[in-house]
């Protein structure tokens, strides 16, 4: 029969929780606890797990916190948006910036070459590659009025003026365009008393066709086309050398009709045509072709 000590509560019955009243003093001690599986030791940002009897039952050390940064505060504080990137405006300031899909596309391509693509600015096929003549011509000031850019062997460049006829051959290439200011004036004989002329659309003074009617009376077999240049063309010393050729229109022109350039002169050239002893037919066009070669 066991005893207690006096004034000593009873103890409680078979498996109920026993009150820390009821064990007598020293009557817990380390060497009478079962041990953990919990190294002893000391453990940094510690996380431990404890059982519901208070026991600690896993330990191991932590991962050491975020300090506390005034960068990483500002940027907490943002509102953070779709298509938008935090971006420092100052010493531990920071704001949003947009970032669009296409920036994005930009910024993804591994290097120049792939943003180059992105952009539709490939080297050669969308844009011009650099050339040092180029750069040279931009910086020259061309003069106006019958001038060109000339080179050299070195790539450099100068503006030279260039004097009729050739300058004039160039600007008549508005012809293409239905424009022509270099036009010049026909006359013709031999094609009745009311027979007209006229140029063929876009003629110049270096290339075109006569077209010539015959009506009324004096209609005869041959005659002359004269060809007044504009005083836009000047061809100096030299007339220039002028090839004809026969085309027909309505009018049908012999089969032995021919055409000679009987005169070359700086303003003016004149044909002579000879339908081989057959009169132009009244109320009939008859045409010719001429090339004027400045010499």
């Amino acid at each position: 029969m066991s005893t207690r000590p006096v004034g000593t509560p009873a103890p409680s019955a078979l498996g109920a929780t026993i009150g820390t009243a009821e064990i007598e003093d020293a009557a817990v001690t380390a060497a009478k606890l079962a041990n953990t599986a919990v190294t002893p030791g000391s453990y940094t940002y510690s996380a431990i797990t404890v059982d519901q009897q208070g026991r600690l039952t896993a330990a191991a050390n932590g991962s050491a916190p975020q300090p506390l940064d005034t960068d990483l505060t500002a940027i907490a504080a943002l509102v953070s948006a779709a298509n938008k990137v935090p971006y420092a405006t100052g010493a531990g300031t920071w704001a949003l910036a947009d970032f669009s899909a296409a920036g994005r596309a930009i910024v993804d391509d591994a290097d120049a070459t792939a943003q180059r693509v992105t952009l539709g600015l490939v080297i050669g096929t969308n844009v011009q590659a650099w050339d040092a003549d180029l750069d040279t011509l931009a910086g020259k000031t061309i003069p106006s009025g019958g001038t060109l850019a000339d080179t050299d062997s070195a790539q450099t460049f100068s503006s030279k003026t260039l004097t009729a006829p050739i300058a004039n051959d160039i600007r008549s290439v508005s012809r293409v365009t239905g424009t022509n200011t270099l036009a010049p004036t026909v006359a013709a004989t031999g094609n009745g008393s009311t027979g007209s002329v006229s140029l063929g659309t876009n003629s110049s003074d270096f290339a075109g066709t006569v077209i010539m009617s015959a009506a009324g009376t004096g209609i005869a077999a041959l005659g002359t086309i004269t060809v007044t240049f504009s005083t836009g063309t000047a061809y100096g010393a030299n007339p220039p050398v002028v090839i004809v050729t026969l085309r027909n229109g309505t009018g049908t022109w012999n089969a032995r009709a021919s055409l000679i350039v009987n005169s070359e002169v700086t303003t003016s050239f004149v044909v002579n045509w000879d339908n081989n002893a057959v009169a132009l037919s009244s109320g009939s066009a008859y045409r010719m072709h001429y090339i004027v070669v400045g010499r």
